[in-house]
């Protein structure tokens, strides 16, 4: 296991990535810490990431209402390995892919932010484990370039320290409005469909 400082987990991390992108490594990055999580590529390109902090993509489904907890559970236990679920989650037609997309994107952004997001306080990277070759059925549907995701990650990571928020903070509406700062950068990376 890569031992990690743990000042800057979003740097450490960053530079683990980067690395690995440029390699076109495809598997897993475990990640060691507070919150723990993992990362996964596909030729160098996330694929997907997950981390107990933050809704996971079925309970994301569930929640937002494209699905059913009956659904979910059917169609994750109906999934093969490799495409399994996401080709299950087509076929049923529950989830229009770009739907899918889309909240695969939101779910694996999110938990890199819980997974860096040194400003709320209890972040931390111990270490890292690379596991070659291993996958997320997400990849058959969202593919990101590593440099847009860290570019989104830092513009979020510094609006969410201007408001003084904490990753685990319930604001209000109120708290949100902004007339002092004129530019607060707002776009996500741009997710492509897997080939």
């Amino acid at each position: 296991m890569a031992e990690i400082a743990e000042t800057r987990p979003a740097e450490q991390l960053a530079n683990e990535l980067n690395m690995l992108a440029h390699n076109g490594a495809s598997g897993a990055l475990r990640i060691v810490g507070r919150p723990g999580g993992v990362v996964y590529l596909k030729n160098g390109y996330l694929t997907y990431a997950e981390t107990s902090a933050v809704p996971d993509l079925g309970t994301r489904l569930v929640r937002s209402g494209c699905l059913t907890a009956d659904d979910w559970r059917q169609v994750s236990q109906a999934g093969q390995p490799g495409d399994g679920v996401g080709a299950a989650l087509a076929a049923s037609g529950l989830v229009a892919a770009g739907e899918l997309q889309q909240m695969a994107q939101s779910t694996a952004l999110d938990a890199l932010l819980a997974l860096t997001a040194s400003f709320a306080g209890d972040c931390s990277l111990t270490g890292t484990v690379f596991v070659p070759q291993q996958s997320h059925w997400a990849e058959t549907v969202l593919t990101m370039d590593i440099g847009s995701v860290w570019t989104y990650l830092q513009q979020k990571t510094q609006r969410l320290a201007w408001y003084d928020i904490g990753l685990l903070d319930c604001p209000r509406l109120c708290d949100l409005t902004c007339t002092a700062r004129s530019s607060r950068p707002s776009s996500k990376p741009t997710a492509s469909r897997s080939a």
